[in-house]
């Protein structure tokens, strides 16, 4: 009609927040992660030209705090820059990323059936540390992949499925404390179901 050819993109993370009139007006398009080499890569060769010291260590911790989204570990690099070297330190500052033994302590509790214990590291993750509710998640489905961890394939599978759901009711805008208590509690009887 104007000669022109009008468009937009809209760009999120979850299709489930964008209303059903405009998803049916859109085509969707769908980006599998990058390889962790590439990403690296990249993050190395800004660091070069903005003269920014960088760590291998700290570059891997970016990858895997952005899941293989270069736009995510463009900006985590941004951030953790302006803390001074980019290194695994600063890079866990920035992205509120824990280490594994951190989360591992909820599961630890949890098998022990000490909910209480749990539940109160749960509280220094989400209030001192400032973890958010689906930093938690992630890397407790992190740590339950573990082959390290030592569970039968049934209750890692339970495991999994309990953390997809409340993955999803936190996305969704459940509140965070809530919901990764009551995985607690479902943490703790799967394990005593599978003594």
């Amino acid at each position: 009609m104007y000669g022109k050819l009008l468009g937009s993109i809209l760009l999120c993370n979850y299709l489930s927040k964008i209303i059903d009139p405009i998803q049916s007006r859109t085509a969707l398009f769908r980006f599998t992660p990058l390889k962790r080499e590439d990403i690296i890569k990249r993050l190395k060769f800004i660091c070069e030209k903005e003269g920014v010291n960088c760590t291998k260590d700290g570059l891997e911790l970016i990858y895997d705090v952005s899941s293989g989204d270069l736009r995510k570990a463009i900006n985590y690099l941004q951030a953790s820059s302006t803390l001074g070297d980019v290194n695994s330190e600063n890079v866990m500052k920035v992205t509120s990323f824990s280490r594994p033994e951190e989360v591992r302590k909820i599961l630890e509790y949890s098998m022990k059936g000490d909910f209480e214990s749990a539940r109160n590291y749960l509280r220094v993750l989400l209030i001192e540390k400032g973890m958010t509710g689906e930093d938690i998640v992630r890397a407790l489905h992190r740590e339950i992949m573990n082959p390290q961890l030592k569970i039968s394939e049934k209750t890692r599978v339970m495991l999994a499925d309990s953390i997809g759901e409340t993955e999803f009711r936190i996305v969704e805008g459940a509140d965070d404390e809530i919901q990764l208590a009551s995985l607690i509690a479902k943490f703790i009887l799967m394990f005593k179901e599978g003594e």
